[in-house]
């Protein structure tokens, strides 16, 4: 990837800039990049979004699934009648992730088996009546892939799947900050990513609910730090859910 070939002078500079509140690509330290979301790409899927962060562009197809129940086989005196019976059956949200686009390295298998491991604890406490799979297909890749993925992922549930069970369960999406010196940055490109000394992802539901927490890095952060972190990822996460349900509702 772009960022394992940065100079040692270069990561110097981005680490600079940050320090200085002014990013390389001349954002604050708490915005995000220029974002683009388009619904309904994919006629084949019930529901399906593509989101671009920058130069990030994922594309999600939610498939769904018709539940077939069971069938019991009861024994009369004039033969065999089978009598169909719906059982209310809870089911998890399946993730799968393709980074193949990007290539058939190690690096991108990587990238997207990670990516999969968090998007799947991020959907483990959704349950849908019928099965459904959520299929994410990264395009292009500048960092930053947790957020684009889940915002395109919920954008997509959203339209898939009934207003009943979204208003008893809440859909929940990825906010991600990195630590960078003294600063918090969100929305991090690839650059800006190899030079994080620690990078919080919180997962937040529509209803302002903590319902995930992941660390990485070989930096530390004390409680205070991580503290300000998660509040800081919590506040971004609420204001991608405004977003995305406004951008939606303007197409139902």
């Amino acid at each position: 990837l772009l960022a394992q070939l940065l100079s040692e002078p270069e990561r110097q500079y981005i680490f600079d800039s940050v320090q200085d509140a002014v990013r390389i690509d001349g954002r604050q330290c708490l915005a995000y990049r220029q974002a683009a979301l388009r619904l309904d790409l994919l006629c084949y899927a019930t529901a399906s979004a593509q989101v671009s962060l920058g130069e990030t562009d994922v594309l999600v197809s939610v498939r769904e699934e018709d539940n077939p129940g069971a069938t019991a086989q009861q024994q009369g005196s004039t033969g065999s009648v089978a009598v169909q019976q719906q059982q209310a059956v809870s089911h998890p949200v399946s993730v799968w992730v393709d980074c193949s686009c990007l290539g058939s390295g190690p690096e991108q298998q990587q990238l997207a088996d990670e990516a999969q491991a968090h998007l799947s604890s991020l959907y483990r406490c959704l349950r849908t009546p019928t099965p459904v799979f959520v299929d994410i297909l990264l395009l292009g890749y500048d960092g930053n892939l947790l957020d684009a993925a889940s915002i395109a992922a919920s954008a997509a549930l959203m339209r898939a799947l009934p207003a009943s069970l979204l208003s008893a369960q809440a859909l929940p999406l990825f906010a991600t900050v990195h630590r960078i010196g003294s600063q918090q940055i969100v929305d991090a490109n690839q650059l800006e990513e190899s030079c994080s000394m620690a990078r919080v992802t919180v997962g937040v539901d529509s209803n302002g609910r903590l319902v995930a927490c992941q660390t990485c890095g070989e930096g530390s952060l004390q409680f205070e730090s991580m503290t300000e972190i998660i509040e800081t990822g919590v506040r971004k996460a609420m204001m991608l859910h405004d977003s995305v349900a406004k951008l939606v509702a303007r197409v139902l």
